[in-house]
């Protein structure tokens, strides 16, 4: 169960990567504590939410924590540090936020005594070299997306036919199946993997299927954009490996545009973080 916390914290960041400095508000508004002895599920989540009026312009963030300590001065930061991307955040109208997972505190706890740590805001806005637009996407089947930006940035961008994508789905496949093979699978249980990889791989007849290559992960989002420039909402998206579906109902229009969110210096503002004396239900 979550609770809402009233005791809001607010900070003010001042950016250390960046000359111009960002007035970010970050309010503590869920937190939620399971102080269990089982294996599962038993961790504290805090969630923060920024607002300010540059908030809205934010399209991902991504968050490093170094200290996480309750009252009693345990250490609160997972076992095992994970490193992921930027999370983005779209355009919600909710306002960007994130979900911090942390170790269950103390049972005779009260508050979190102090988190801190980084956040990195990625705005696009800031830079206009941080959005690529490829007009036209469906005239690009089947070669690489001839933009300067986009190769400025090392990145390859390939659309895909189904045929195509079938064809590599399929030779994806035979090499999971070999290996399982290898690693002595029994036949009911293989046919249940078979099952698997072929149902959450398929691709529907609306679909856009994009092969990407970003060795050095500049591409933090993207999005297809109708001739005017409209956002086109679809069902979802599945991405494995270098392969990004993105899922539709309908047909594209023939003037479909894609639109590229790229991480440049300018674009991604480092902010420190500290919180103190956040109150656990």
């Amino acid at each position: 169960m979550r609770y809402l916390s009233w005791l809001l914290v607010f900070i003010c960041l001042a950016a250390s990567a960046s000359a111009d400095a960002i007035d970010v508000r970050v309010t503590v508004t869920e937190v939620s504590d399971r102080r269990s002895t089982g294996q599962f599920f038993n961790n504290l989540e805090v969630k923060l939410k920024l607002t300010g009026d540059e908030a809205a312009e934010i399209r991902g963030i991504k968050t490093s924590i170094t200290t996480a300590i309750d009252d009693t001065r345990r250490n609160l930061l997972p076992s095992e540090k994970s490193s992921f991307g930027f999370e983005t955040m779209g355009e919600s109208g909710a306002g960007p936020a994130v979900m911090l997972t942390l170790k269950n505190p103390a049972r005779k706890a009260t508050v979190i005594k102090e988190l801190s740590g980084e956040l990195q805001l990625f705005i696009p806005g800031r830079d206009p070299a941080a959005t690529v637009l490829v007009k036209d996407v469906k005239r690009s089947v089947g070669k690489p997306i001839a933009n300067p930006a986009l190769e400025k940035a090392g990145i390859s961008v390939i659309v895909l036919t189904k045929k195509e994508y079938d064809q590599i789905r399929k030779e994806e496949e035979q090499k999971a199946k070999d290996t399982a093979g290898k690693q002595g699978l029994d036949q009911a249980l293989l046919k249940a993997f078979e099952g698997l990889l072929g149902s959450f791989f398929d691709v529907g007849e609306h679909d856009l299927i994009l092969k990407i290559s970003d060795p050095t992960a500049k591409l933090i989002e993207l999005e297809v954009l109708d001739g005017k420039g409209v956002r086109i909402s679809g069902q979802g998206s599945m991405k494995t490996g270098d392969l990004r579906i993105l899922n539709y109902a309908e047909a594209l229009p023939a003037d479909a545009q894609l639109r590229l969110f790229l991480n440049t210096q300018k674009s991604v503002l480092s902010l420190p973080l500290k919180l103190v004396d956040i109150a656990l239900p």
